[in-house]
């Protein structure tokens, strides 16, 4: 679904499952259903010695919207923490536009 709507391009190979867009899952460290998605994140430059890293997904009703809290914890690297800002921004900027491309009511 992600790769169908746009939010998933293939990159150059590299040793993370992430660039790779190898299909095995990732582990859910926790998941209430229309709540909460929180997934081990593995190393984006695929050092299997950095471990800990989390991304968290919390949806919050807010009216008739549906409000996003995104979180990527467990940074070690101080040049991680510079880094992630630009390719979630990417990500979530590209999931907001495709969901609400999904619920606009077409002009007349």
């Amino acid at each position: 679904m992600l790769r169908e709507a746009g939010l998933v391009r293939k990159r150059r190979q590299a040793r993370s499952r992430f660039y790779s867009l190898d299909p095995s899952p990732l582990p859910i460290l926790e998941f209430v259903e229309n709540q909460r998605l929180k997934l081990d994140w593995p190393d984006w430059r695929g050092d299997e010695s950095v471990t800990g890293q989390t991304i968290t997904f919390d949806l919050e009703s807010v009216g008739e919207q549906t409000r996003l809290t995104f979180v990527h914890a467990g940074f070690t690297r101080t040049t991680d923490i510079s880094d992630f800002p630009f390719g979630w921004a990417w990500f979530i900027g590209a999931l907001r536009d495709a969901t609400t491309a999904q619920h606009s009511t077409p002009s007349p």
